[in-house]
């Protein structure tokens, strides 16, 4: 018989595609099975689901996963630019909680790549952001050189117990609802869609290859659906990353 799901936070997507609404967004097709796929481990139901967004003019994409099973709830939200990343930041967020415990909190606004200009403008909006947000999550003393790399002073990597999930998703909606009103949104008009930008790619393929998720979704779904669903998480608009020679 098999147990109900984890569910501490669903809200991810919801709150993601009402913010994102204005932006006129398509559904990115992937296969089915990436789509939705459950597996039932000795009586454990594990549940994973993925989708991902464009905007009408091609210049932003969003990428949208969560694995659930009776402990276990793991949501993660990337928005990436597509030919501009001079004019459009990187917004991510991805909880991994595990029982009563939030292990995992990340919550960024960033450039693709080194961009002074573009960094300085996030760094005139997010920084206040960022403190009043770091003082009711303080950063976490572990946080891994992955984030390390790439953070920002106004991104939170924290821990929590599960009563501070609430503070998580006030943060959540305004680190989105900021970069969606004071970037995603007056820049439409600036941005055509392309092909990808060589810092997006780059980036895109620094986090499919240390994202910390590959260990758990190799162990439950195995290593070919685990490589398959993250060269789709990780790859370019409506399709998936390609396979390069090294074997991850």
């Amino acid at each position: 018989m098999s147990v109900a799901l984890h569910d501490t936070v669903g809200w991810t997507l919801h709150e993601a595609e009402e913010i994102l609404r204005p932006l006129d967004l398509r559904p990115e097709t992937r296969p089915d099975d990436f789509a939705r796929k459950t597996l039932e481990i000795r009586g454990n139901q594990h549940q994973m689901q993925s989708l991902g967004w464009t905007d009408g003019r091609g210049m932003l994409n969003g990428k949208y996963c969560r694995l659930q099973s009776k402990k276990v709830d793991i949501a993660i939200l990337m928005i990436y630019p597509t030919s501009r990343p001079d004019l459009i930041p990187v917004f991510v967020a991805e909880w991994v909680v595990v029982g009563g415990q939030c292990r995992i909190a990340v919550l960024d606004v960033h450039p693709a790549g080194n961009d002074p200009v573009l960094e300085r403008e996030l760094a005139g909006v997010f920084g206040t952001i960022g403190e009043r947000w770091q003082r009711q999550l303080p950063t976490a003393p572990d946080s891994p050189e992955w984030f390390r790399k790439i953070a920002k002073p106004w991104a939170i990597f924290s821990d929590c117990t599960i009563d501070r999930v609430g503070v998580l998703r006030e943060a959540y909606r305004e680190y989105l609802h900021t970069v969606v009103n004071l970037f995603y949104r007056p820049r439409q008009s600036l941005c055509e869609g392309g092909a990808e930008a060589e810092s997006v790619v780059r980036y895109k393929r620094h986090g499919f290859e240390h994202t910390p998720g590959r260990a758990i979704l190799r162990t439950t779904f195995g290593v070919e659906y685990a490589e398959g669903l993250l060269r789709w998480h990780f790859g370019p608009p409506n399709h998936a990353m390609q396979q390069t020679g090294a074997t991850l």
